[in-house]
């Protein structure tokens, strides 16, 4: 299931490849019993196996968690606050992917307040840590000027990252802009694009296009 609005993607349905190093190897083995039943979409089986994980604090767990709540096709019953409450526990740990369901989620006001300030913080957390789907949405965010500056500059070089990390919505967002920027933008754009591609740049480039109370 997905949803956009001005080039924005919320939730996107795609499994996803299971990366963090639990804790034990039971533990591990629990894990692995969790996601293939997720996999087969078993979502009840899945529940029994990663909810004493994520009760333990295990971050991938409560990620999963998480998008079991969220989406309703897995057998388990749709409950928007239990998928943020699981997605935040996740997030805290500095789960990229968790961050940036949390952030669509209060962008869209999905089982949380809506609130923008704190959909830009969590899809900035998880931009930083180079998730294209969260790239892109910040840029969209420049682009529209919803919640931060409107800047067309940083939006294009945002979603140019987010193309290079493997996000498909980038290209026709990046494709629609190149329609109506100009010249000069478009050069100062993909400088900027470089220069956020570099190793660790992205924080200190959006502290210059952010004001204090945006970040």
């Amino acid at each position: 299931m997905k949803s956009c609005w001005c080039g924005i993607r919320l939730m996107v349905g795609t499994v996803g490849i299971a990366g963090a190093l639990l804790g034990s190897p039971l533990a591990y083995a629990g894990f692995d019993e969790g996601l293939a039943a997720y996999q087969r979409g078993d979502g009840k089986a899945a529940l029994v196996q990663l909810r004493p994980l994520a009760k333990r604090g295990e971050a991938e767990a409560q990620y999963y968690l998480g998008r079991l709540y969220y989406y309703e096709e897995l057998g388990v019953r749709r409950n928007y606050h239990t998928s943020a409450q699981w997605f935040r526990r996740a997030a805290e740990q500095g789960h990229a992917a968790a961050q940036y369901k949390l952030g669509g989620m209060y962008f869209a006001g999905r089982g949380v307040p809506p609130d923008d300030r704190l959909a830009i913080r969590w899809w900035r957390l998880a931009a930083e840590q180079g998730h294209g789907e969260a790239q892109n949405n910040l840029g969209a965010l420049f682009a529209n000027g919803r919640g931060v500056p409107r800047n067309a500059v940083v939006a294009y070089a945002l979603q140019t990252l987010a193309l290079a990390n493997g996000n498909e919505l980038a290209a026709e967002n990046l494709r629609a802009k190149e329609a109506v920027m100009g010249e000069a933008d478009l050069v100062a754009a993909k400088q900027l694009a470089r220069e956020m591609a570099a190793p660790a740049a992205l924080a200190a480039i959006l502290d210059r296009f952010m004001a204090p109370t945006d970040r």
